[in-house]
């Protein structure tokens, strides 16, 4: 993540690092991974308080920006990208997870606005806003369409063959989707 004054990146001992954007040097580090794999895959994402970082096994936390405290904590991973919603009333994080489940995280407080059990047991892919909602995919699932507001599954992609799941991130333009399955095959 480039923040104003630094580049913030992950490790896959758990830590995360701030580089200064002009030479490079370490301005500080700060170990957020923990359980069985502590890595930070996830891009982290931040607003103008806090930074935003999981680790695949676990946790997701809330880092404020000045002290470097963690804010809040939720005992979840991730191995893709969070979305966030800063145009909500309330700030909202869609956090996928490594778990199979999306869930609605208000930032402000961590508090849970809504979770969408996907009924896997693979990682979730980046979440990709539509006009219709968020697309994700499931690295053991399917690809599915969740209503923003109330985390719905809207839709679902089925395919007649094993799809094998579905890890990348959709790219999504105007009323049509690309997306790539575990298997090989563009759709």
């Amino acid at each position: 993540v480039v923040d104003i004054d630094y580049v913030i990146f992950g490790f896959s001992d758990g830590a995360i690092v701030a580089l200064s954007k002009d030479k490079g040097d370490i301005v500080w580090t700060k170990r957020v991974g923990e359980g069985r794999y502590p890595d930070i895959v996830a891009t982290p994402n931040s607003d103008s308080h806090d930074y935003y970082v999981a680790a695949y096994y676990e946790p997701l936390v809330a880092l404020d920006k000045q002290s470097l405290n963690i804010r809040w904590r939720l005992d979840v991973g991730a191995a893709a990208e969070s979305y966030v919603d800063t145009n909500a009333e309330n700030p909202v994080l869609y956090h996928p997870g490594r778990d199979g489940v999306l869930r609605a995280i208000i930032m402000s407080t961590g508090a849970i606005a809504w979770e969408w059990d996907s009924k896997t047991n693979g990682a979730l892919s980046e979440p990709q806003l539509t006009a219709a909602g968020l697309m994700v995919g499931s690295s053991e699932g399917s690809l599915y369409l969740i209503d923003l507001t109330t985390g719905t599954e809207q839709w679902r992609f089925h395919e007649p063959v094993q799809l094998s799941g579905v890890t990348a991130r959709p790219t999504i333009v105007g009323r049509q989707m690309v997306f790539v399955s575990n298997a090989g095959k563009i759709y």
